[in-house]
């Protein structure tokens, strides 16, 4: 899995699993959760960047009687916003 923007912290929820969170620009908040590991190389509370791959899909978490799945969302102040908008200009990994 690839992280969107630079800035992604490494960390680990109840809900979520192993986890990666972003704090990018204008005050969102991009999330990924229910990673099965982390890249080699990567622990928690690691800064990543969008050339590194962060980690793997999987089923931590709250997940785990699910099939493998990226949980994938972008946050404001005021909650969650569709992020198709602001990845349709992206090159594929």
């Amino acid at each position: 899995m690839y992280i969107t923007e630079d800035g992604g912290r490494i960390g680990e929820n109840q809900l979520g699993g192993h986890t990666v969170s972003v704090f990018g620009a204008g005050g969102r908040v991009y999330y990924y959760a229910h990673l099965d590991s982390y890249a080699l190389n990567i622990a928690e509370g690691d800064y990543v960047t969008p050339e590194t791959v962060s980690g793997y899909v999987g089923t931590t978490g709250n997940a785990k009687n699910t099939p493998p799945h990226l949980h994938f969302g972008v946050y404001t102040s005021e909650g969650a916003i569709n992020p198709l908008p602001l990845l349709s200009d992206r090159d594929e990994h």
